[in-house]
């Protein structure tokens, strides 16, 4: 499982209680008894290279291009563009 977040990636590897993490939710828990079973290993990604952002939150058009381009959903060389105008245009 691949994290931008350093601070998540100890907080599950490491099962001390954390007591600024009181707030975290079970799910939290849950990825945490994964990672002492070595069902799931986390690493850390760099937000820049996280794919799934484009999807996730909102973001400038160059880091959208870029994270279309590495799910392979740039449009091909050639295509054309959609002006957005719809049927019967």
């Amino acid at each position: 499982m691949l994290a931008d977040s350093q601070a998540a990636i100890k907080m599950a590897s490491n099962p001390v209680n954390h007591r600024r993490a009181k707030h975290i939710d079970t799910s939290h828990h849950y990825v945490q008894n994964k990672v002492e079973e070595g069902a799931i290993k986390l690493e850390y990604m760099p937000t820049e290279q996280m794919v799934a952002d484009g999807l996730t939150k909102p973001l400038e058009v160059g880091k959208f291009l870029l994270s279309r381009s590495m799910m392979g959903l740039a449009p091909k060389e050639g295509a054309g563009t959609s002006t957005g105008g719809g049927a019967g245009e």
